[in-house]
């Protein structure tokens, strides 16, 4: 699975092979230096069989460089192997190989690419940000929220309070609202369900961890005004991903606060926003 995911490349039984063959076609060549770079996919993929970190997706994309090396590798063993056939036989293998960029490379030429603009609204509200603002985020703002925060430099002005003692440390956190992914219809027309959580960071403003609260989620209809209590001076941050339900949630969740409260200031960039209000 990890050949798809980071690789970016499919047909994972064919590509095994020619990994296989590179390990082969290393290991003979020079067995120190295959080991060295043998050495990080062992170990990561012992400490997945141990349960202590996922094999799979962005978290081990610094595999890419040997998973690659040794795929070139035995490409190069099977089409040396192609005797009469190499020209041919490279040009399929080749076009097996990369089948997924070469079709990625394509869907970005004739769709262009929807580009989210997080970067440009989050840097507006840390320029406005005053300690003790509230926040409320779609499921679509959390990720660039969190990895913004540390590196934007906002993080650090959250007032967070203390929630708990964990592993003897203090664990302090700031509160905020989340409107899940999630557009709900029913007799009353549609709506979406919103629920408070603790977001911790660290000294250095760095997001850490979620942690959630029992209180069961509240509901808002589309058309109704933002009812939760008074929260003051309150930022929402909206990011777009690319299904059709966020652009449907975002207007539902920014007309629900504009019929609750007016807008002091804004940040619309291209599939995010920022706005702040003040709810009394």
């Amino acid at each position: 699975d990890s050949f798809r995911n980071p690789c970016a490349l499919i047909f994972p039984v064919f590509i095994l092979g020619l990994f296989g063959c590179g390990v082969y076609a290393f290991y003979r060549q020079d067995r120190r230096k295959a080991l060295l770079y043998l050495l990080p996919i062992f170990l990561t993929l012992l400490a997945a069989m141990l349960g202590k970190y996922p094999f799979r997706g962005r978290v081990i994309l610094f595999l890419i460089p040997s998973y690659y090396v040794f795929i070139a590798l035995g490409f190069e063993k099977v089409v040396g192997l192609l005797k009469g056939f190499q020209k041919w036989g490279a040009l399929c293998l080749a076009l097996l190989l990369l089948a997924a960029p070469l079709k990625d490379a394509f869907a970005h030429f004739t769709q262009s690419r929807d580009w989210v603009q997080n970067r440009e609204a989050l840097e507006f509200l840390r320029d406005h940000y005053e300690a003790g603002d509230f926040l409320v985020m779609n499921t679509s703002a959390m990720p660039p929220f969190w990895y913004y925060a540390g590196s934007l430099g906002f993080g650090r002005m959250f007032k967070q309070d203390t929630l708990a003692i964990k592993d003897g440390q203090l664990v302090k956190g700031v509160k905020v609202a989340q409107f899940a992914r999630y557009l709900g219809e029913g007799a009353g027309g549609r709506f979406l369900a919103l629920r408070y959580e603790y977001h911790v960071y660290d000294d250095k403003g760095f997001f850490r961890e979620v942690l959630g609260l029992k209180d069961p989620p509240q509901m808002l209809k589309e058309g109704q005004a933002f009812s939760s209590p008074p929260l003051g001076r309150t930022w929402v941050f909206l990011s777009k991903a690319p299904e059709d339900d966020d652009r449907i949630m975002n207007n539902i969740i920014r007309d629900s606060f504009d019929k609750r409260a007016k807008r002091l200031l804004a940040s619309e960039q291209k599939n995010a926003a920022v706005y702040l209000y003040d709810l009394k």
